[in-house]
């Protein structure tokens, strides 16, 4: 196979755990999780790190992948190559490398080392070390740069070619310049015989400015340079001639070389280095404080400094793209990666601008349009690979060779099929069946060549599985030279795990059904290689330890007990009954067994699937108190009211105990505001789908994980989960492990009050954009208020951002040049020692935290029409109310859920006797479910048959003793609006039997005093809406932006508050609805919330949205004659489901 169009899979690397690659000109390597090195291509030079072999000699071919030897106890974790060189990062920090290094004359060789003794070679395949203390490594096409760090100071070592100053140094480059400085004339400038002008036979080919610019004057006659002189230019840089550099100083540069970092600064205190990258000729270094500078062959303005020239010897200032994390590039155009947006430059068609052969070269950083946020960037010899946020892939530059996989254009399309391949001269998705169901992570490219490091589901962690196997001693050369490959495969395999998958060897010898073969001895610590031993007796012959199966020798055995794919030939685990490379079954199944399980596995998706959709206690991704009766999780902290769960509870979410109480964390237990925001609005309402809450046993144990797989820490636990390493689903969260399922942070939208969280140059994104700084944070829930947001990891941690003018970040505001924490971006929220947050909610200026303990903790404020009503803060023994504060402060204890409005909060709290609801903030619109502190209030009017005094009311409408009447209770109990109903249709309904008149009270002023009583958590009544005697259990709080909604354990859902475009949803408008009223038509609802005009429900995975009818999703428009009083389910299209 010499040659694919389109990328394919590489089956003897499937279940090797590769977690990354390295692409040469014409090599590749392929590192593994457990530190082995694997390589295949070309090995003229020994750059596979073994002898060249086409596998007729029964080693391990070229054209395959294959483990390297390693030194013994020697495991990689990072690998790079070049044109014919290969290096290796190991866990000890040390640089390893093999194969050679050129330049245009040919070999420079390699430094090896043996003993205590060095010496340069022309090629070596044998890995060398030739650095400690080393941080990061890259490679260019015949250079290599490493980031070396010490006690004291960072440095940069560079080694290899310096033919084009890749090094950054003077030595071993035969091209060179220097500065004529100049005032008005220039004595001895003169034309130059091929174009340009020269000084003294010296070309020159650049101008300083008298503004500081650099201008480039290669092409510019002696008149045109005079004239800049004339205009007031302060240098001439002339190109000195070429010099011959001899062999001997080349090889010096073979060993590394410490690379000056003290260019570029006018302080005495040298920049900090922070990483080291590399193209094919230039070498770049980034700093701490964001700088990149870079050095090499610059004859397509490859350095991005704005002109061209043969060499740039010295590290220079690239400040178009700082703040880049990645830099690299092929030999004509160099590539950078800044916050996702990528920056190129050089060679004007293997830029992706459109650009073609005949344009001028790129000379600056310019910003590649037309793509998404990208993750990770690669560049081939003149080609460039784009790894997008989305798991795409996006290609351009040279595709003569099918590097760019673009025929044909469109899998689905094949028309193009058998054209010949094109360049891209913009930025080309890539179309792939093999990719279309992975995420590529990674891809790079050689030369000739691309390679894709594709995602498909799987994880695995750092271990040593095959590295460091160290030198094999032969009973004889003739074993040593014919069985090299077959030992380091067989290492390889003994070490790894039992299901995966071996290489198909090219050449196999012939099969030996003995446990006894003659090979090479392999000499491996006990951690290396715990299944075999090498015994004293049988020098040169591998024995397999007591019990173990001829597994070992795989590539040579016939009986493994292992069975083998009819598709793809790979062979398998015989507990496996699917092949994890092409999915065809175990042979020697019927297709009955087959048909089992296929249904086995819908129904374990199904599973996986109905986790997001069902309304229980329990739902991915959340916290809970309380817990199903089987739960092996209790109380954490005092009391009995229940445990604290991490995930599932082992029992029925409808379970409950007398003895004890429950309620909801995150996306459980009916959800207060988290991450779900507030409807359209992004901030209020509950977090998740949470249902009600369950009950459990008490104790002291705090549970990680989910149903009978929970793991429980300070209490001996029921069950411990066991984690198989794969996952049912790629497309969902595997959420049978023990661990806390975490996301990446992304936002989009405005920031224009710092609420994105992306800095000062990030005011808008379109499109959703990663959070990079909260990358790595283990955030589980976010919650989002008017203009600020709040984020919430596995360990406790708060983290804010946005606009903090009132303190709602839980911290001083501050733009950053004060040296604190600046508001636009996420930092952490100070909470009193001893803290760990559990749940966060938030609103228009506050935040609230609900911790492990069951404590509601407050900062910022609250506010209504009239300006700040203030936040109540408590300090030792003492409260007093503040008109806004950043510090954290304590407002209520035993809390099982909490819920934001804009300017309200809603607490469910559980004592051992009963449950109750408090609300505090403001209650302009009657959001706290009570009289107080509203100044809209209501009457009714019993009535029968006419009401004395009922007229037309001046601007439409009718009113009683100059109330306004608003509604109308009719015989049969229901309920209808009459707001603009005139005196006659009022009295028709009258006349009909309607019994009672609701009427509209004048507006009256509250006192500054009694909104400040309400700052204080207020009892909300919850006896409403029942004849029993028994009141209503309550389960759950939500928020809407001005209302206020409890669940009960029944599944009844009452709310109060703002109800102007209908916004409770009891089927009629007023200004306030100033106790909790039924609303029946979402009874059952795990979660509510909205914005300032609609308000949402969720119920059994079906969405219900009332109020104002644009903002309510059924297609309706700001000129809908009536707001959406009633719920309406909104009919979500095939495509969104789907």
């Amino acid at each position: 196979m010499r040659e694919r169009q389109k990328p394919t899979l590489l089956k003897s690397l499937t279940g090797k755990n590769i977690c990354e690659i390295a692409v040469g000109a014409m090599h590749v390597l392929c590192l593994s999780t457990g530190g082995a090195v694997y390589s295949w291509g070309c090995n003229d030079d020994g750059a596979l790190g073994r002898a060249a072999s086409d596998g007729s000699d029964g080693g391990p071919s070229d054209v395959e992948p294959h483990v390297v030897t390693m030194p013994s106890g020697v495991v990689v974790r990072h690998v790079s190559c070049g044109d014919g060189h290969s290096c290796a990062l190991d866990e000890n920090r040390r640089v390893w490398l093999w194969g050679t290094y050129k330049d245009s004359n040919g070999y420079i060789g390699i430094v090896h080392k043996r003993k205590q003794e060095t010496e340069v070679l022309e090629k070596s395949a044998e890995p060398t070390l030739v650095l400690e203390g080393c941080l990061q490594i890259a490679s260019g096409a015949n250079h290599t740069v490493a980031l070396v760090a010490s006690d004291s100071r960072r440095q940069v070592f560079a080694w290899g070619s310096n033919a084009t100053g890749q090094l950054g140094m003077q030595d071993g480059c035969g091209f060179s310049e220097r500065v004529l400085p100049c005032s008005g004339s220039v004595p001895g400038l003169a034309p130059r015989d091929g174009g340009g002008s020269e000084v003294g036979g010296e070309q020159v080919v650049r101008i300083h400015q008298a503004d500081g610019s650099v201008r480039a004057a290669v092409s510019m006659t002696a008149e045109q340079v005079q004239q800049y002189l004339a205009q007031g230019a302060t240098a001439l840089v002339l190109q000195v001639p070429d010099r011959e550099v001899s062999k001997a100083e080349k090889k010096k540069l073979l060993h590394p070389q410490d690379m000056p970092l003290s260019v570029g600064t006018t302080s005495s205190e040298p920049r900090v280095a922070s990483g080291v990258h590399a193209s094919a000729e230039c070498s770049f270094v980034t700093f701490q404080d964001g700088a990149v500078f870079g050095c090499g062959l610059n004859g397509d303005g490859q350095v991005g400094l704005g002109f061209v020239s043969m060499a740039v010897r010295q590290l220079e200032d690239v400040s178009a793209v700082r703040g880049a994390s990645w830099l690299g590039g092929g030999l004509y155009s160099t590539a950078a990666l800044v916050d996702g947006r990528v920056f190129t430059w050089g060679k004007a068609e293997e830029c992706g601008h459109g650009l073609g052969a005949k344009d001028l070269p790129v000379l600056q950083p310019r910003e590649v349009l037309g793509l998404p946020k990208v993750r990770a960037l690669r560049c081939g010899g003149h080609h460039t690979l784009a790894s997008t946020c989305d798991g795409d892939l996006f290609v351009w530059g040279c595709g003569l060779t099918h590097q760019l996989a673009n025929r044909p254009r469109e899998v689905s399309d094949p028309a193009d099929a058998d054209e010949e391949p094109t360049d891209e001269l913009r930025p080309y998705r890539v179309s792939s069946k093999q990719l279309q169901k992975r995420f590529v992570m990674l891809a790079a490219g050689g030369a000739q060549h691309s390679v894709e490091l594709a995602w498909g589901g799987e994880y695995s962690t750092l271990g040593r599985d095959g590295a460091g196997t160290g030198q094999m001693t032969a009973a004889s050369s003739a074993t040593a030279s014919t069985s090299t490959g077959a030992a380091a495969s067989a290492a390889a395999s003994a070490s790894g795990d039992a299901d995966v998958a071996e290489p198909p060897t090219k050449r196999r010898a012939t099969e030996q059904k003995t446990a006894e073969i003659e090979m090479p001895t392999v000499q491996a610590s006990e951690a290396d290689m715990p299944t075999t031993q090498a015994s004293a007796d049988n020098e040169g012959k591998l024995i397999l330890a007591s019990g173990t199966s001829p597994g070992l020798l795989e590539l040579m055995a016939a009986d493994d007990g292992k069975w083998k794919c009819e598709t793809c030939s790979l062979r398998w685990d015989a507990s496996l009954i699917k092949c994890k490379a092409c999915e065809s079954y175990k042979p020697g199944l019927s297709e009955e067994d087959v048909a089992k399980i296929q249904a086995e596995e819908e129904a374990r998706k199904a599973s996986a699937i109905a986790m997001f959709q069902s309304s229980s206690a329990v739902k991915p991704t959340g916290f809970a108190f309380g817990g199903g009766g089987g739960t092996t999780g209790t109380t954490f902290g005092a009391g009995s009211a229940g445990s604290m769960v991490f995930g599932f509870s082992a029992g029925t979410p409808a379970e409950t105990s007398s003895s004890t109480t429950s309620g909801a964390f995150g996306s459980s237990g009916g959800g207060s505001f988290g991450g779900g925001g507030f409807g359209g609005f992004g901030g209020f309402g509950g977090f998740g789908q949470g249902g009600t809450g369950s009950s459990g046993t008490s104790g002291s144990a705090v549970t990680f994980g989910f149903g009978s797989q929970a793991v429980t820490f300070g209490a001996p636990a029921a069950s411990t989960a066991s984690d198989s390493g794969t996952k049912e689903s790629p497309e969902l969260p595997d959420f049978t492990t023990d661990k806390v399922p975490v996301g990446d942070v992304f936002v989009h939208g405005s920031g224009e009050c710092d609420q994105l969280g992306l800095g000062d140059d990030m005011r808008e994104r379109q499109k959703p954009t990663l959070l990079k700084s909260l990358t790595g944070k283990n955030i589980c829930e976010i919650a989002v208020g008017a203009m600020h947001v709040l984020c919430l990891s596995t360990g406790g941690a708060v983290y804010s951002w946005g606009c903090n003018d009132d303190g709602a970040l839980g911290r001083a505001a501050s733009d950053g040049s004060d040296g604190g924490p600046s508001d636009v971006e996420p930092h952490v929220v100070t909470m009193p020692s001893g803290v760990v947050v559990r749940h966060v909610s938030c609103g228009d200026g506050h935040s609230c935290a609900l911790d492990e303990n069951r404590r509601v903790w407050l900062w910022g404020t609250y506010k209504d029409s009239n300006g700040y009503i203030g936040i109540v803060h408590k300090r030792k023994q003492e409260t007093e109310v503040l008109e806004k504060s950043a510090e954290p402060t304590l407002v209520l204890e035993g809390c099982l859920q909490i819920a934001s409005g804009a300017n309200h909060t809603v607490a469910l709290v559980a004592s051992d006797s009963r449950r109750q609801v408090f609300a505090w903030g403001s209650n302009a619109t009657g959001q706290l479910g009570m009289q107080d502190g509203c100044g809209f209030s209501e009457r009714v009017l019993p009535c029968s048959g006419s009401v004395p005094g009922l007229a037309p009311r001046d601007g439409g409408g009718s009113e009683v003793g100059g109330e306004q009447v608003v509604r109308i209770h009719q015989a049969d109990g229901s309920v209808r609006a009459a707001v603009s109903m005139t005196a006659e249709q009022v009295q028709q309904y009258l006349a009909q039997g309607a019994t009672a008149l609701v009427l509209q009270v004048p507006d009256r002023e509250v006192s500054k005093a009694e909104k400040k009583k309400l700052l204080h958590p207020q009892d909300m009544p919850l006896s409403v809406g029942t004849t029993s005697s028994e009141p209503r259990v309550a389960s759950g709080v939500h928020a809407s932006a001005e209302c206020s909604f409890v669940i009960f354990q029944d599944g009844a859902v009452f709310g109060c508050g703002l109800n102007g475009d209908g916004q409770v949803g009891l089927g009629f408008v007023s200004m306030a609805v100033r106790q909790l009223e039924d609303v029946s038509a979402v009874r059952g609802a795990s979660w509510l919330g909205g914005g300032l005009y609609s308000t949402a429900a969720l119920v059994d995975g079906r969405v219900f949205t009332w109020g104002k009818a644009e903002e309510c999703g059924h297609g309706l428009g700001a000129k809908a004659r009536w707001p959406q009083q009633r719920q309406r389910h909104v009919q979500i299209p095939d495509t969104v489901k789907s």
